[in-house]
């Protein structure tokens, strides 16, 4: 699954603009190759997975967790963002750990 969201633009510094349905499906198109680009970069990994592909319009906590309704497992990966920028983060495996509704996996950054 990957979650993405349109950029606002800020527009003379006191107001924005909110992308129009073109570009909304421009994004949604590029969002569905970032994913599939993802995957073909492990295919040999994936083999013999049953994968499920979704691109979703939200932030990526939101998202995963209304996929996460009914699901067996949530799996999700982090970053490991810590200190001072964790903070300033708004951490998805963290959300996703306090309002997950069913069991949850966070799998660690790999080391180096």
């Amino acid at each position: 699954m990957l979650a993405w969201e349109a950029p606002i633009r800020v527009v003379g510094g006191v107001g924005w603009v909110i992308p129009n349905a073109e570009e909304l499906a421009q994004y949604a198109s590029q969002a569905e190759e970032r994913l599939e680009a993802g995957l073909a970069a492990h295919a040999s990994a994936l083999e013999g997975i049953e994968v499920v592909k979704s691109a979703m319009h939200g932030g990526a906590a939101a998202v995963l967790l209304e996929a996460a309704v009914g699901a067996a497992l949530l799996v999700v990966g982090t970053r490991g963002h810590g200190g001072f920028v964790g903070l300033l983060l708004a951490s998805v495996s963290a959300q996703c750990a306090h309002h997950a509704p069913c069991p949850l996996v966070i799998v660690p950054a790999a080391a180096g």
